[in-house]
Formats: C-alpha cells, structure tokens, sequence
C-alpha cells in the first residue's frame, strides 16, 4: 500500500497517511477527507468498526476497504477490493468518485474544488 502514495501525490492527490485504523480515526476528527482507504491488516481497531465510527462522523466520506472481505459485512457504501491492489486499480476508484461526486454537484466545479476532490 505504502508503494502508492507517492505516484499518486506526483498525479496531484494529497495524502495523508494513518499508521493504524484508530489514527485514521482521529484523522477524520481533525479535518475533512473526500476518500479513505483502509487496510483491513491493521493491528487494534478492525478496519470494519473504524469505516462505522469513519461513516458516523463524516457520512459525506467515500470508504474503500483494501484486503479480504472474509468475516466482513460491509453496507454498500464501502467498496471492497482484494489484494494485491495495484495503482491503476486505485487511479480508477479514484476517478470513478471523482466523475460521480461532479456528476452530483450543480453548476459545475472550480479548480479549488477539484484540487480538493484529491485529497485522501
């Protein structure tokens, strides 16, 4: 995962990067974000309760769960996708949310709004 974060900030995303669930957790508390990718590997806090505490907080958030779904029950506003990921995957859920949240706003997007859809 950590292999992504650097093509994607050189593609313009701003990325935070979170050390475990609870602290992405936290995160979410401290300011907004468009999407949040999480590693259903993480140690402590299951990648399943911290996208319920993520969603109660901010329920506006795109949550993407990377790993295996297995044990997991996800509402469908959780995209689940298996290892491995690779960057192109990413580019494209990423552009994906991106055409769906335009496709949602009306009278168009500012270039200040766009620069914030890239922020995970």
């Amino acid at each position: 995962m950590k292999g992504l974060y650097a093509p994607l900030r050189e593609d313009g995303y701003t990325i935070d990067i979170a050390e475990h669930t609870a602290e992405a957790v936290r995160c979410v508390l401290q300011r907004h974000y468009d999407v949040i990718i999480l590693d259903s590997r993480d140690i402590g806090l299951k990648a399943s309760e911290a996208s319920s505490i993520i969603r109660k907080i901010d329920p506006e958030v795109y949550i993407v769960l990377i790993g295996d779904n297995e044990g997991y029950e996800y509402s469908e506003d959780i995209l689940v996708i298996d290892r491995p990921v690779s960057l192109d995957s990413i580019k494209m859920i990423l552009k994906d949310f991106i055409e769906r949240y335009t496709n949602n706003k009306k009278g168009g997007i500012y270039d200040t709004e766009r620069d914030h859809l890239k922020s995970i």
